[in-house]
């Protein structure tokens, strides 16, 4: 082993520059497979801190027959909650901004309006008081009341003890503090932080006489639900179906058309969840690997191949374009490759690609070791790039034959 390592250093040291491409192309492919992995574990195993068995939970998307997902009304959400059998303690929610404190000294926040049972049908446990009641959100405007967030009660409240039933103003309007979220749980919208959940019914008082309590064309409430685990996706699909046919009949105005799919929550077809699964999905990281391997590989044909390949990470899409077109003219043609990286970022792809630098650091030494393999077999001596690098391609003096 000891002379395969001196005579792979030797290789090495006669093509530096193909040893920086091999350790660059490993360490690109490892370094974001690395993070791509990390999030899809964030992401599809684990997308809700603090609720066990993620998994589980399988979102109720309406879609017009303009394939779009407008959301749920919620009279809607009740007529659902009613019949899907298959999908126990259905719950609803929307996000809202929110106006905290007085006039004089007011923060803005993010909130969301919940369905009475939107805490127990997540199985969570409040670190202080109680979570919302099915009474309190029986009838619109019924309980003005608040359930705040662990962050929350810490930075405003210094994690005082006796906060519960202290009175926060919430859009103008007095709100009575009921209880603290767990630590951890950030709420039901993927990458986002919510300070306040309040009861749906609530609404048309903080929202300036909303009518999405009674207007079922009011769309853009979630629905989500927890599939028990000896009941199949295809059921909650077919009680799910007959209810919006029955739905269409009793109420064409607002549900002509319309019918739901039931899907896992990482899937969700709107909302941060949409951009970061498409950002993450298995097969780009795949695509990845099979481009730090081309790399690598590139030049083990004799004939000279012409490759490039272009990456383009936009917007949270992979992209990859291959060309080749054989030069086998002259052997001084030398292969070569073009990477382009194009990134569009928003804030989860600048998050993104802070990743996988990190990760391309802490992945060097395997790319060291790849190097050294790679250069110990030198598949690349046999072609003209490899010839170029060596330093082999020398003119030779013309010979004209007599």
């Amino acid at each position: 082993m000891i002379n395969d390592l001196r005579h792979a250093w030797r290789a090495i040291r006669r093509a530096p520059i193909l040893a920086a491409v091999v350790v660059v192309s490993l360490g690109i492919g490892i370094g974001v497979n690395t993070t791509v992995f990390s999030w899809v574990q964030a992401i599809v195993l684990r997308p809700l801190p603090g609720v066990e068995d993620v998994a589980s939970y399988h979102l109720v998307e309406p879609l017009s027959e303009g394939g779009t997902h407008p959301g749920v009304s919620w009279p809607e959400y009740l007529d659902l909650r009613a019949r899907l059998t298959a999908l126990p303690q259905l719950i609803a929610y929307r996000m809202t901004p929110f106006t905290i404190g007085a006039a004089d000294h007011a923060e803005r926040s993010y909130g969301l309006l919940v369905s009475g049972n939107y805490f127990q049908g997540l199985g969570l446990r409040p670190a202080l008081g109680r979570f919302l009641r099915e009474d309190e959100v029986a009838r619109a405007g019924g309980a003005p009341v608040v359930v705040i967030s662990h962050g929350y009660w810490e930075t405003r409240f210094a994690s005082n003890g006796d906060v519960i039933g202290q009175t926060l103003r919430v859009n103008e309007r007095p709100l009575t503090i009921v209880g603290v979220a767990p630590a951890g749980f950030q709420g039901t919208v993927l990458g986002l932080d919510f300070d306040l959940w309040v009861p749906a019914t609530m609404a048309p008082v903080l929202l300036g006489a909303s009518r999405e309590l009674e207007d079922r064309g009011s769309r853009g409430y979630a629905v989500m639900g927890r599939l028990p685990p000896h009941t199949s996706l295809a059921r909650a699909q077919g009680e799910t179906d007959a209810a919006m046919r029955d739905l269409a009949v009793r109420y064409p105005e607002s549900n002509a058309g319309v019918r739901a799919e039931v899907r896992p929550f990482w899937r969700a077809p709107r909302g941060p969840q949409l951009m970061l699964a498409r950002a993450l999905l298995i097969p780009g990281a795949t695509l990845l690997s099979k481009l730090g391997c081309q790399l690598v590989h590139l030049n083990s044909t004799p004939n000279g191949t012409f490759n490039c390949a272009t990456l383009a990470i936009n917007s949270g899409n992979f992209f990859l374009i291959n060309s080749s077109s054989d030069s086998g003219t002259s052997s001084t043609n030398s292969s070569c490759t073009c990477i382009t990286i194009s990134v569009c970022m928003r804030s989860a792809s600048s998050q993104f690609c802070t990743a996988i630098i990190d990760n391309l650091i802490k992945s060097a030494a395997v790319p060291c070791i790849g190097a050294l393999i790679a250069a110990r077999s030198a598949p690349w001596r046999r072609g003209p790039f490899g010839e170029l690098i060596s330093g082999s391609h020398k003119r030779r003096p013309n010979t004209v034959s007599t």
